[in-house]
């Protein structure tokens, strides 16, 4: 979020969003919400790299442009519920012990 400023051009006049160490879901779609009567926003989506380039886009001085990113689910891993097994087992045999 912020302002920025862009010039119409030649070459890549735009913002990239890029999940360089994989910590993120992958991004699976980018929609925008406003600003759709600025011109032709192009954008590019791969599993870690958004790119929006307003190369093609006349001047958008005072324009407000949002977009809306889709991610891809999170899993749970299999490993949560192996852990909640082994947080009731201790449970149950700390429980155990206490009533002899």
């Amino acid at each position: 979020m912020g302002n920025f400023n862009f010039y119409q051009g030649n070459g890549f006049n735009g913002i990239v969003l890029c999940d360089t160490i994989d910590n993120l879901p992958d991004f699976r779609s980018l929609t925008q919400i406003t600003g759709t009567n600025l011109g032709p926003i192009t954008s590019i989506v791969n599993e870690n790299v958004i790119w929006i380039d307003f190369s093609n886009v006349g001047r958008i001085a005072g324009q407000e442009v949002i977009f809306q990113i889709e991610v891809a689910p999170v899993p749970l891993p299999a490993s949560c519920a192996m852990r909640a097994l082994t947080i009731a087992g201790g449970a149950l045999l700390r429980r155990r012990t206490r009533k002899v």
